[in-house]
């Protein structure tokens, strides 16, 4: 019998803070009970570092330059088949919440029979108006705001389960974004980790650094102590909490209603963050382990794999679809131009001895321009590509730069041998361009449909509350 899927990405959630991969603050705790109970991957890797490519890459299986998903092409075009269409294929019910970034008209909701776009719907439009039931949703609308529509988008995936239970196997993806900046979880979270505040904190200043992406402070107009980014670190952690009590509850709500010793369940992360290291904050214009290296635990049914384990062996997104079809036993249905390769059964051999990621020409080059015309980001214009292995990784710069670094002695990615090692460099080159070729200029393959002006003012919106615009 197929198990449920539930894949649940989050969004800008660095592997390095959530409790169970050693975090200090108690960040997740029922994502560490989540582990406990399945395999938690301590080297998993995304394929991008930054939303649109690296789910591009979990969703075909392919590099983000080889779906076409890169750079300022971030539409996912549907000549690529989506884990989400693949699953349909094999008789499963399908739904999906996305984002701005995720959405029907960037391509992601191919596959998927019901896709919701949180931020297109208001919070009213299928409420029955009693008493009761508006009283409730007032007060879910206070404790939950600024969360991105992740409380909502809970409750949406909660009711979907419910009415698809009993027609067979079904796949759902939830994407949660209170991670994401300004860093500003609802109310009952906000203090959690946050240090004794005295009047030497500006918070007004915090405040900017969080909603402003980091721009200022990679432009140099901001100068940010280790104690603000403490600060800043704190309220993140609070995000990671609130998400986190929210994925307990969809468990133990799967619990009650039976479902959860059928059910499959990924957790993992689109990306990381940067809280100036390298001189960098936010998730652009990189592609060290900040951003790249994600958490991923997977909780399977009694039998279907072990629990209990930590593997330490390198995996990367790319690796989930044809995972996903060797469990379900129907990799013979997965397309022969994926890139990735299942890691089940956890015993198999050969494993990953690297893996492959990269980021494209910046979208986000455009805010510097907006937000300080007179600044010249001339070092943040470029695409780059990069191989890792256990022991070293290779940077490729657009702009003609390399690094080269030793991860075991220099696990921060802090000092480059690029000059001291020249025929590691040109070994893992070599092997990095026969994977992922040069910096050739990707194409538009299609255009996305118009937004109507109303859909249009909400996408700016949210664009701008997530710090892009």
């Amino acid at each position: 019998m197929k198990p449920n899927i539930l894949l649940i990405v989050l969004d800008a959630v660095r592997f390095d803070h959530l409790s169970c991969y050693g975090a200090e603050r108690p960040t997740s705790p029922s994502l560490d009970a989540l582990a406990e109970q399945g395999v938690l991957f301590e080297n998993a890797f995304a394929a991008g570092s930054w939303t649109p490519p690296s789910h591009a890459a979990l969703f075909t299986g392919k590099y983000p330059s080889q779906c076409g998903t890169m750079g300022h092409q971030l539409r996912l075009n549907n000549s690529h088949l989506t884990i989400a269409e693949f699953l349909r294929r094999q008789g499963y019910r399908t739904a999906g919440i996305g984002s701005a970034w995720i959405s029907r008209r960037q391509g992601f909701a191919y596959g998927f029979e019901h896709f919701v776009e949180l931020w297109q719907r208001t919070d009213w439009r299928d409420l029955a108006f009693t008493r009761d039931r508006l009283l409730r949703k007032i007060y879910d609308r206070v404790t939950h705001s600024n969360d991105g529509g992740d409380y909502a988008a809970v409750q949406w995936m909660k009711r979907w389960i419910k009415r698809v239970k009993g027609q067979g196997p079904f796949f759902g993806f939830l994407r949660f974004l209170s991670a994401h900046t300004p860093y500003a979880p609802p109310p009952p979270f906000k203090k959690r980790f946050e240090p004794e505040l005295g009047p030497q904190d500006d918070l007004k200043k915090l405040r900017f650094l969080a909603a402003d992406g980091g721009y200022s402070y990679m432009a140099g107009y901001l100068e940010v102590s280790p104690r603000e980014w403490d600060i800043i670190r704190a309220w993140y952690d609070a995000c990671i909490l609130y998400i986190d009590s929210l994925i307990g509850s969809l468990i133990t709500w799967l619990e009650d209603l039976e479902l959860l010793d059928s059910t499959l369940i990924i957790v993992t992360s689109d990306h990381g963050e940067n809280f100036g290291e390298h001189g960098l904050a936010g998730h652009s214009y990189c592609v060290y382990d900040t951003l790249l290296h994600v958490p991923l635990i997977i909780a399977a049914p009694q039998g279907l794999m072990p629990r209990g384990q930590r593997i330490s062996d390198l995996i990367s997104l790319v690796d989930i679809l044809p995972t996903v079809g060797h469990i379900i036993g129907a990799s013979d249905a997965i397309p022969p131009d994926v890139a990735g390769q299942s890691f089940f059964p956890l015993d198999s051999q050969p494993r990953r001895d690297a893996i492959f990621a990269e980021y494209g020409p910046p979208y986000a080059f455009t805010v510097f321009k907006r937000l300080h015309p007179e600044f010249s980001p001339t070092r943040f214009d470029r695409a780059l590509r990069t191989i890792r292995t256990q022991t070293h990784k290779y940077i490729m710069g657009s702009d003609g730069q390399e690094e080269l670094y030793d991860l075991t002695a220099d696990p921060a990615e802090e000092r480059n041998l690029i000059d001291a090692h020249p025929d590691l460099a040109n070994q893992l080159r070599d092997r990095l361009i026969a994977t992922l070729g040069g910096f050739e200029t990707l194409s538009p393959t299609d255009t996305p449909s118009p937004l109507s002006a109303e859909e249009e003012v909400r996408l700016m919106a949210h664009l701008r509350d997530l710090g892009y615009l």
